[in-house]
């Protein structure tokens, strides 16, 4: 599927909210693009995100509509650039509103998560936040036409942020680098130009093509 005008431009939007600086972590830019997204929607609704671990050959990504929060769950043991894919596919589950075709079961795996389906609730030790992943990716569903677009917009976007994130070797000595350039008297790296301008709740299946 290719990307729709409604795609590009809520990437675009997204990439201008964030305001994006590289090198970032992946935490960093997920992060700056759910309180883009959150901005953007002009309400005092909140947009965070989670890593976790999902159950083997089930899905990496899920969304979580809970009463004061829109909860972003991303796979932990993954590339960073997979998660960037899974974090943009969420936020287009999250944007359209796509969530029916998981089924009523969903509401009971939010709740799980507490009472009322808070935020501080779900994230506490031993709260139930793997059955809530456990029970909503057994119900994912690759071939939903909703995940089709999701996932269309999650490799666009994620593609693009890929730029962003440290080079593999920053990744796996950040801090001798940082020591290197201080040295060398070098400065903030420049950040490079983008080369293209359910309950609710979602989930990215596993498997999928990736970047």
């Amino acid at each position: 599927m290719r990307t729709t005008r409604a795609m590009r431009k809520l990437g675009s939007e997204l990439l201008e909210g964030a305001r994006l600086t590289a090198p970032a972590d992946v935490g960093e830019i997920i992060g700056a693009l759910c309180a883009a997204y959150a901005q953007r929607r002009g309400t005092e609704r909140k947009v965070d995100f989670h890593f976790t671990s999902f159950p083997p050959d089930t899905a990496s990504g899920l969304w979580l509509e809970l009463d004061d929060v829109d909860l972003i769950v991303v796979e932990q043991h993954t590339r960073p650039e997979h998660q960037l894919v899974i974090a943009c596919h969420e936020l287009w589950h999250l944007d359209e509103g796509t969530c029916d075709s998981v089924g009523p079961g969903m509401l009971v795996a939010a709740r799980l998560a507490g009472r009322h389906g808070s935020l501080a609730e779900l994230l506490a030790p031993g709260s139930g936040l793997d059955a809530v992943v456990r029970q909503a990716a057994a119900r994912a569903d690759q071939g939903d036409p909703a995940e089709i677009r999701a996932e269309t917009f999650g490799l666009h976007l994620g593609n693009i942020l890929r730029s962003h994130l440290p080079s593999p070797r920053e990744q796996q000595f950040p801090e001798a680098i940082e020591r290197i350039k201080s040295s060398l008297g070098w400065g903030s790296p420049v950040p490079r130009r983008d080369q293209h301008q359910p309950v609710a709740a979602s989930l990215t299946p596993m498997p999928s093509a990736r970047p």
